[in-house]
């Protein structure tokens, strides 16, 4: 399903936790290429003396790669797969132009709860060329039920495609699809007079909401139709 993943760290203590989840999603999913990449910022270091002494930082970088080394060997049980990048400027950015110049299928971050990184996972979900995935700080040790949202459109089917995948890898049993629709509310807004009216609204609304649920109801049975024949977790 996905060959060429992208893993962006932070070296923060969270990483243990998202390396041994990548090295376990490794062993199921077998990708052929792991590019593990930090980003750091810009060293505040005068122009006139970087020019004088271009390396100056380069011990730096050598240690986050060390680091990071060190941990793809304490988790990762394949080896020659995994490639480390350290690169200096905006997250975002930098992982978007690894992600273009490697043309992956896949990008992997850690899901925490700082502010800052809200920022950063939203920007590449919106940019990104590929798929995203996010890890939570917590070491999953299988997947035992899937929820797929889904609108009926291309990019849902595709969105079902890899839920049917990962239950099928999981051996997983479950795998729910969610529609949501919207209720008779956007149909029926007026100002009203009387009692009356109002009683007869709320009439015509549960009517309504009734056959709206119930064509809701059949669009999701002939959608879920279709990947049956290909599928027996849905």
């Amino acid at each position: 399903m996905f060959s060429n993943w992208i893993v962006g760290l932070d070296l923060s203590a969270a990483d243990d936790y998202i390396m041994k989840n990548v090295a376990q999603l490794a062993e199921i999913f077998d990708p052929k290429a792991i590019h593990f990449i930090y980003v750091t910022d810009k060293p505040d270091i005068p122009k006139d003396v970087l020019d004088d002494i271009p390396d100056l930082h380069l011990p730096d970088i050598m240690d986050y790669k060390s680091r990071i080394g060190d941990l793809i060997d304490q988790n990762l049980k394949r080896t020659g797969i995994a490639t480390v990048h350290v690169k200096e400027g905006n997250p975002v950015t930098e992982i978007l132009r690894l992600s273009d110049k490697l043309k992956n299928d896949l990008i992997i971050l850690g899901h925490k709860s700082k502010k800052r990184q809200g920022v950063i996972h939203k920007k590449l979900l919106r940019k990104a060329p590929c798929s995203v995935l996010f890890i939570p700080e917590i070491l999953k040790q299988g997947i035992n039920s899937i929820v797929v949202p889904t609108d009926f459109s291309q990019h849902s089917s595709l969105a079902v495609d890899v839920g049917v995948s990962v239950a099928e890898k999981y051996n997983t049993q479950e795998l729910h699809l969610l529609h949501v629709y919207q209720d008779a509310t956007k149909y029926l807004g007026q100002v009203f007079e009387t009692v009356h009216e109002v009683n007869q609204i709320l009439d015509k609304r549960k009517e309504i909401d009734k056959k709206l649920t119930t064509y809701a109801k059949h669009q999701l049975s002939e959608y879920i139709a279709k990947f049956k024949n290909d599928s027996t977790v849905l």
